[in-house]
């Protein structure tokens, strides 16, 4: 196996592995990854610059790369999932960097342990509700009244939500057409509610913005791209120096929800895509069919929506012998 090089008159310019690294970042922002993109790719090629730190940039070949993934895998012991991750974030630097292409990259790929999802029940999910506070509430109940992934839900606007028409937009990852969704009738008000709390907030932040001095405090945006879950202070854009509101960190809420589940009496560790896989599996035992919830979720491939009726089919109950039985 071996890495072709594709024509790239420009390839000599890549000194060494320091550089590489800033046109990496240069490139991810260029491209207009997300910030969280942009942080996950530059973490991991460092790691892989530093694995290969012997090695100039135009020395590396698959078996570098396959030797990092087994150092992941075997020494480290991660996921198939985080080392496949890693595997992306490096042929993203040998595609729009290096401008190289890997062959064989099929064969890097570790396959994933085939699992089915966990879900929750609707009581579960009830008392779980029942016991977290504002903000929270509204995450959740947006994970699963409307089958969102946690990404997905953190990168809300203003602009994504129609209540006249009752609808939600949101973009997947995988597609640059957003899907139109339903919006639950019970979250219509609370979210009216916290629309008009962001709008006085932003309201002040624009009157901030306007007393200082300098073009660097302008707002980066007007009130209808403002985030519908931003952070709860606001912060200078590291690029563009403006004054703006970040997207909320998701860690919070996983530890907020598996707080309110121990309060609850649901002794068990719970996810945010949970409630993702439970909004899919609950339209099924409705009677919805597999295409619609594909539709819903977003899924590219019916086959990530097939893996929900396995769920329903090992969910069923069989009725024990015992329980037909009259016992004295």
């Amino acid at each position: 196996m071996k890495i072709s090089k594709l024509n790239n008159p420009n390839l000599h310019f890549i000194p060494m592995n320091l550089f590489l690294l800033d046109e990496t970042k240069r490139v991810l922002l260029l491209q207009q990854k997300s910030l969280r993109t942009q942080q996950s790719y530059s973490d991991w090629i460092y790691r892989f610059l530093i694995f290969n730190k012997k090695h100039s940039p135009d020395e590396f070949n698959e078996k570098g790369i396959s030797m990092f993934l087994d150092f992941l895998s075997k020494e480290r012991h991660l996921s198939a999932a985080t080392c496949n991750l890693a595997l992306q974030a490096i042929l993203f630097l040998y595609r729009n960097v290096l401008h190289q292409s890997v062959e064989n990259k099929t064969t890097l790929r570790m396959q994933k342990q085939l699992t089915l999802p966990e879900t929750l029940t609707r009581n579960e999910i009830n008392l779980i509700l029942n016991h977290l506070k504002e903000e929270t509430r509204m995450m959740v109940s947006l994970l699963y009244g409307c089958g969102l992934n946690l990404k997905e839900c953190l990168s809300l606007q203003i602009s994504d939500i129609d209540l006249c028409k009752k609808e939600l937009f949101v973009k997947s990852d995988n597609s640059s057409i957003r899907r139109k969704l339903s919006l639950p009738d019970c979250l219509l008000v609370p979210i009216n509610d916290r629309i008009q709390k962001l709008k006085l907030r932003h309201e002040a932040l624009e009157r901030l913005s306007a007393a200082k001095k300098t073009n660097q405090s302008v707002l980066i945006t007007d009130f209808h791209q403002q985030l519908f879950f931003p952070a709860t202070k606001p912060g200078y854009d590291a690029n563009s120096g403006q004054l703006c509101m970040f997207q909320r960190s998701d860690g919070f809420l996983t530890k907020a929800i598996n707080k309110a589940a121990l309060e609850a009496g649901i002794f068990k560790r719970i996810t945010c895509h949970m409630f993702r896989h439970s909004y899919a599996v609950h339209l099924l035992e409705r009677g919805y069919s597999v295409r619609v919830v594909q539709k819903l979720l977003g899924h590219v491939d019916i086959r990530s929506t097939m893996i929900y009726t396995r769920v329903l089919n090992a969910n069923t109950k069989v009725l024990s012998p015992l329980d037909e039985l009259i016992i004295r």
